[in-house]
């Protein structure tokens, strides 16, 4: 029941440099700039990328026979523990640097950790552009995390329906109307928020399986063209810039063609940049789902009211990137140390 040893390099990299812009997206709101104002497209490539990555690693092993406890238990050792080091962290800021009634903490602590959404009627926020409608107000990216867990118990169970054709055609059409739907009632960005929660089932069902066609897709090709994709990558950094909004539905209907050439690319490798760019990609995970709490701390224990907004936004990404390397190396040595 092994799956392919095979390593996506370029499309670690493509992660790790998408984590950065949405980071650079959360600390640009933050103080209330426009840097890469539409790099939340960057949250939809991660479902594709999960999809796909998923389906290689475990595809083979679900039809072999193996148990779903066994399948999600994988998952949940891959993600949960930095899930819930974040929590614990934002739980500690809330404490120190908020007014945050105790009870309220201890209710949103609660439901964080088991990462389920908080409906209630407190508003505090980790931001000053106070998101008072975030379903994990302790840490608002988590709410990408709880769909990622959602849609892993959907491909065990999927990928034994998903056998010929016609299904398959017949599931992708189903899936694309209710993500359309979706994004006629609650815009293209659903899921974060209590006005648009529901939104978040049908856009993660929709590009996690688009990443699941891309693997079938993936293994009919023998080449890639590291020009496509490194064409790809510039224009969508580029376009994160632009102050269009219906941008983002042709960036969104790119984003399959930029995860398969990023498989079939190595753009990133032997070259004078492939070391930091494939320790982005390592970090990747940590700095998505640990840089927006550290705002709270920043925030509160440095002073930074002389610097521009500008300056202080390259600062507080610079520190989420350092942490974030903090956060995996450690994690390594204690998951090491676990098995000894």
């Amino acid at each position: 029941m092994k799956s392919s040893k095979t390593h996506f390099n370029t499309l670690d990299g493509l992660r790790g440099i998408l984590a950065i812009a949405v980071v650079i997206h959360h600390y640009s709101m933050h103080f209330e700039l426009k840097w890469m104002n539409n790099a939340w497209v960057a949250v939809d490539i991660f479902f594709i990328i999960s999809g796909f990555v998923i389906t290689h690693s475990y595809e083979r092993r679900i039809t072999e026979g193996e148990s779903f406890y066994n399948f999600m238990y994988r998952r949940l050792n891959r993600l949960y523990p930095m899930f819930l080091f974040a929590v614990i962290l934002s739980v500690i800021g809330f404490y120190l640097f908020t007014t945050t009634p105790n009870t309220i903490l201890i209710e949103k602590a609660l439901l964080s950790s088991f990462a389920l959404p908080y409906y209630g009627s407190d508003t505090t926020s980790i931001t000053a552009t106070n998101i008072s409608s975030a379903v994990y107000p302790l840490n608002d990216p988590a709410w990408s995390l709880f769909f990622e867990f959602f849609v892993s118990a959907i491909f065990f169970y999927a990928i034994f329906f998903l056998k010929t054709m016609k299904i398959k055609i017949t599931f992708f059409i189903l899936t694309s109307i209710l993500y359309f739907i979706a994004v006629y009632n609650y815009g293209p960005h659903p899921g974060w928020s209590k006005h648009n929660f529901l939104g978040g089932f049908p856009r993660v069902i929709f590009y996690f399986f688009i990443g699941y066609f891309l693997y079938h897709i993936y293994r009919k090709f023998n080449n890639g063209h590291s020009l496509v994709f490194a064409t790809l990558l510039v224009m969508y950094i580029i376009s994160f810039n632009i102050q269009y909004w219906n941008l983002v539905y042709i960036l969104l209907a790119l984003s399959p063609i930029l995860v398969l050439s990023a498989t079939k690319s190595k753009f990133f490798e032997n070259t004078t940049f492939s070391k930091p760019i494939f320790l982005i990609g390592a970090i990747s995970y940590p700095l998505y789902i640990t840089h927006f709490v550290l705002i709270l701390y920043l925030d509160n224990l440095f002073d930074f009211n002389e610097y521009t907004p500008e300056t202080k936004l390259i600062f507080y990404t610079f520190i989420a990137i350092l942490m974030a390397t903090i956060f995996t190396q450690s994690e390594i040595y204690i998951r090491k140390a676990l098995r000894n």
